[in-house]
């Protein structure tokens, strides 16, 4: 499920469902239905949103709240059956800053050689905070089997006075990453030039080579945006300097949440309003506790 790009940045979506709730009146529509989700990890110091898909397909985003920890609350005036929610924490911009320069550190050294051994000229860049949100949420969505997914690395790479025929024949870049193990798994995605990167359907997924432990070699048609991911099938609890995204450890089982007042929207006081508790359903795929795609 795809949430918009917005003014707000946010770190993660941490829960993903389809939600159903029963017997709700256009009256209390009308005046808002109070949803909560249980989410165990929710901190009340911690700012959270909400995004639901609307009937045209795009998403709208609620202001959320914790009022207490472990619970995720916002007021929904549309509930149609299967209504896609995400619950997504909030991060400020400082902290997203901190995170990409961390991840673009990560790389010690880069070099590049043409497919005749030509050496080649490489310049790199940090990600801008949208790009690097994009990926991360993309890496989540693409490898959402996998039981820890971990970013070690993400910048764009441009390669000087490369022609175009050593491009058709691709270019091997040489990643220097002391976190890189011989023996582990490893992709790396790369956003062709003039992609969108808000659809993941554009990020191409390359193989990764270890040569030794702490270098790494890709081979790249077009340079711009890159992400190195190290997969695992196994949680091992250790996920090195990287951003990680792990799998279900500590899943926030919000198999049931409830519904439990009404919004004025004209002075935003809590109504409480005899019989509208509800349950939300949640329908298909419940992914908790994970990084998903926006």
């Amino acid at each position: 499920m795809n949430a918009p790009v917005t003014d707000l940045k946010y770190e993660s979506v941490v829960c993903a469902a389809s939600v159903t709730v029963s017997d709700v009146t256009e009256q209390q529509l009308s005046q808002g239905v109070f949803v909560t989700f249980f989410l165990p990890s929710a901190k009340e110091s911690e700012s959270y949103a909400m995004f639901y898909q609307n009937s045209n397909g795009g998403w709208e985003q609620l202001a959320a709240t914790v009022p207490a920890e472990g619970y995720v609350s916002a007021v929904f005036t549309y509930l149609p059956a299967d209504l896609p929610v995400l619950v997504v924490k909030m991060t400020s911009a400082t902290t997203q800053e901190a995170e990409v320069s961390q991840i673009y550190n990560a790389v010690e050294s880069i070099t590049a050689v043409a497919a005749d051994g030509t050496p080649l000229t490489v310049t790199s860049s940090e990600l801008s905070i949208e790009k690097y949100t994009e990926a991360k949420n993309t890496v989540s969505n693409a490898f959402a089997n996998e039981q820890s997914r971990t970013i070690l690395a993400a910048m764009d790479v441009e390669v000087a006075g490369v022609t175009s025929e050593q491009l058709a024949q691709g270019i091997r870049v040489t990643l220097q990453i002391p976190s890189v193990k011989a023996g582990n798994r490893y992709v790396v995605l790369h956003l062709p030039d003039g992609k969108e990167p808000t659809v993941p359907e554009n990020w191409e997924h390359l193989t990764a080579t270890v040569t030794q432990d702490g270098y790494m070699t890709v081979t790249f048609t077009s340079f711009s945006p890159i992400v190195v991911v190290e997969l695992s099938d196994t949680d091992s609890g250790e996920t090195g300097s990287g951003s990680s995204d792990t799998g279900n450890s500590g899943a926030e089982a919000a198999a049931v949440s409830t519904i439990t007042t009404a919004v004025s929207p004209k002075t935003g006081e809590m109504l409480p309003i005899a019989g509208i508790m509800a349950v939300i359903f949640l329908a298909g795929a419940l992914f908790c506790a994970r990084k998903l795609k926006r």
